[in-house]
């Protein structure tokens, strides 16, 4: 039952992220009530240490690159959802593979939309931007005027659906 409501909620986000750019609060939370909730019902109060460790591990991981600006909020909500619902597993293989196929998809976007040359650049603009908020907003604005969007819930797709095909 966890790995149909994992499938499922990753197919809405992807859906809500190609649309309107955001991941709704109402699944991401969602999921991580259900998630603990399942964990408790199925196999007692027990894993729910595991399932909240999960949560946590994951949260903190994605939270840095957040701060970073290299993705969105909605995004790490979303893994820390599918953390509380399949635990330390799914964050053991999980997040690495995210974490490898989004560095690939997102070099991949910039090299597609400003070329090979200036993929440096960027990747050094784009962290030394998030460390100065007015330089951010600039670097940002540039990203949007030229079209440079990277839906992140592709990515967290992909490696979570690897994931449990590896873990399942």
């Amino acid at each position: 039952m966890s790995i149909f409501i994992a499938i499922l909620s990753l197919i809405i986000a992807v859906l809500y992220d190609l649309k309107q750019r955001r991941i709704p609060n109402w699944l991401t939370f969602g999921l991580m009530i259900v998630g603990l909730s399942i964990s408790v019902i199925a196999h007692g109060t027990f894993v729910l240490l595991e399932h909240t460790l999960a949560m946590l591990a994951a949260f903190l991981s994605f939270f840095i690159i957040y701060l970073c600006n290299g993705i969105g909020a909605g995004d790490v909500k979303l893994v820390t959802g599918l953390s509380a619902l399949l635990g330390l597993p799914f964050i053991m293989v999980g997040i690495p593979l995210i974490l490898i196929f989004g560095g690939i998809y997102s070099a991949t976007i910039l090299i597609w939309h400003r070329g090979l040359r200036y993929i440096g650049r960027d990747i050094i603009n784009g962290f030394f931007a998030s460390l100065w908020n007015k330089r951010m907003h600039q670097y940002m604005k540039y990203v949007k005027k030229n079209g440079i969007f990277i839906p992140y819930s592709i990515v967290i797709f992909i490696g979570s659906g690897v994931t449990l095909w590896i873990i399942y």
